[in-house]
């Protein structure tokens, strides 16, 4: 059995952290198929999936999207985000997607562009909260 090769490109663990911009433009030389970033963690703890905010500053967050933007437009390949907006909640897909649009515009670029979201009805997720069906993730404490 063959296996296609796909090359991917990850800049950093997450967008809104900084990232070493030499090894960015090294990775573009690699000639990718994609580039792809992580925008969100667990490791922050529930306030930002709690309260749909991103734990970076939109001004730090468009500075690195936008070099990512560039960069994708360059290697001409798509450019993916997982867990928009630190916490991966509903407004946060929609304020990353207000970013991306805003440095569109700035740069002159028509995208095509998808988002998925994932948001839960807020009455379910008590009744399986007192019904005991969510626990935590594994190593983290009791909910």
């Amino acid at each position: 059995m063959t296996y296609a090769k796909t090359n991917i490109l990850i800049p950093a663990g997450a967008l809104g952290i900084p990232y070493d911009k030499a090894a960015l433009a090294k990775g573009l030389e690699a000639k990718p198929d994609l580039i792809a970033i992580d925008g969100g963690s667990t490791d922050s703890g529930p306030y930002y999936l709690g309260t749909g905010t991103s734990k970076y500053s939109r001004t730090a967050t468009k500075a690195d999207w936008a070099v990512l933007m560039a960069a994708r437009a360059q290697a001409n390949v798509p450019l993916l985000i997982g867990t928009a907006g630190t916490c991966g909640a509903d407004s946060a897909v929609d304020w990353m997607l207000d970013i991306t649009l805003e440095i569109a515009r700035e740069r002159g670029e028509t995208l095509k562009i998808a988002t998925l979201k994932s948001g839960q009805d807020k009455d379910q997720i008590i009744t399986a909260f007192e019904a005991g069906r969510i626990t935590p993730l594994e190593g983290a404490p009791d909910i």
